[in-house]
């Protein structure tokens, strides 16, 4: 499910998807009508050897896909604002929160993990939204203005076609089960990628500005072994979405290809009783593998809000985050008296970042860094 504040920002951009949609309409006229064509050249022109006909179906079958790819093609750019649009105000209010935050608040980030979700707002924006978002809606139209001509065409040969369609449900619905889970270990998955992508950028930060101590204390082998643990656990995780991506996508391919070769088998048996001709025959053989091209573009759009959603909620966390108020304390003219420690103990986790029973004074005006074994501190 996309984010209230995800969606918000799409229709926000109202003139781009109604400018868009148009396109996206005349796009889809030009895409169903080709086949038709296709019906009347083989069935009527041929037949009657009517030349001036021919021509004009020619024509039509030559201009029709040029000028719906044209037409989608602008549809494309001008829905690519909306994506634009999403990742700017995302990082624009990102960065607002983030200047606003109370110390409270941003300490309890690793160094690295901001700047990692800033960039997962291109990811939201520029690839999800342009990529999967907008081009799902499409061939949602496209699927259901599809079955429309098909039944308009021969109803009987659109209702086969529709076999496949119901068998995906039947299908999904006796393994309901396990479609759940494996939903559920998408979305988890997903978010234990992005949370390993963050402690690495983190880590890889604190390696860099703390190298040199690194190599002093002749701790080499340890960060290049802690850096290949990662990888091996980063790749398992990473290759269990893919798989399970792709049990879905195999899930489709397979009941489209039985599909065509039912239709095919039906529509021959139909030709041969001489209830249906060859060129609506051929109609159907182009709408069908358009019709589950569709289901597999939306199917994508699925899979990819699974992978997408934790990276928005790492990002809506922050922007929930009540500000600070910078403006309403009291200034200190004149600061007096000195800090003692005595005895302070703190660790990060076990074995990362730990001090033990250290005493310090900080004198008044005076400001102190702490530095671990990695050359990282406060």
């Amino acid at each position: 499910m996309i984010s209230k504040r995800l969606y918000s920002l799409i229709l926000e951009q109202k003139k781009a998807i109604v400018s868009s949609s148009l396109f996206l309409l005349l796009s889809i006229g030009s895409t169903l009508l080709f086949p038709y064509l296709t019906k009347v050249l083989i069935d009527q022109a041929i037949p009657e050897r009517n030349l001036s006909l021919f021509i004009w179906l020619v024509v039509g079958v030559v201009l029709l896909p040029t000028s719906g790819s044209l037409f989608q093609a602008i549809g494309s750019n001008i829905r690519r604002r909306i994506g634009a649009y999403v990742t700017d105000q995302l990082r624009i209010r990102l960065q607002e929160k983030i200047v606003k935050l109370p110390a409270s608040i941003y300490n309890q980030f690793k160094s690295g993990d901001i700047s990692g979700r800033m960039y997962s707002c291109g990811e939201i924006g520029d690839l999800y939204i342009n990529a999967c978002v907008g081009p799902a809606f499409f061939q949602s139209v496209i699927f259901i203005a599809t079955i429309g001509f098909m039944f308009v065409l021969e109803w009987k040969m659109a209702l086969l076609s529709l076999i496949m369609v119901p068998f995906l449900f039947t299908v999904s619905k006796r393994l309901s089960v396990k479609v759940n889970v494996l939903s559920v270990k998408v979305n988890v998955l997903s978010g234990q990628v992005m949370s390993m992508q963050r402690d690495m950028q983190a880590d890889t930060t604190e390696l860099v500005m703390g190298l040199k101590t690194v190599q002093s204390m002749r701790q080499e082998e340890r960060e290049i072994e802690k850096h290949r643990d990662w990888v091996q656990k980063y790749r398992k995780v990473r290759d269990h979405v893919f798989y399970l991506g792709n049990v879905g996508e195999f899930i489709v391919n397979s009941q489209k290809y039985v599909g065509l070769g039912i239709l095919l088998s039906y529509g021959t048996y139909l030709i041969f009783q001489g209830n249906l001709t060859i060129g609506t025959l051929l109609a159907f053989t182009i709408y069908y593998p358009q019709l589950f091209g569709n289901l597999e573009q939306i199917q994508f759009a699925v899979i990819k809000t699974q992978e997408i959603m934790p990276k928005m909620q790492l990002i809506d966390e922050i922007l929930d985050y009540e500000e600070m108020d910078l403006y309403s304390g009291k200034p200190v003219n004149e600061v007096k008296g000195d800090i003692v420690l005595e005895q302070v103990s703190f660790s990060y986790e076990k074995d990362r970042g730990k001090l033990n029973k250290m005493d310090m004074k900080i004198e008044s005006g005076q400001f102190i860094g702490i530095v671990g074994l990695s050359g990282g501190g406060k």
